[in-house]
């Protein structure tokens, strides 16, 4: 069974992501699930 690592690298390769892309997309999906938690704990 491959590491979670593996098939995270094949699977940004074959959608041809780089490291960097992908971790700017991360960053961004970060940042709003920390605003929608903090206005719903507002609420």
């Amino acid at each position: 069974m491959a590491e979670f690592g593996e098939q995270l690298k094949k699977a940004r390769e074959a959608k041809g992501i780089t490291q960097q892309s992908l971790a700017d997309k991360m960053y961004v999906m970060l940042i709003s699930g920390s605003k929608l938690l903090r206005k719903r704990l507002k609420q």
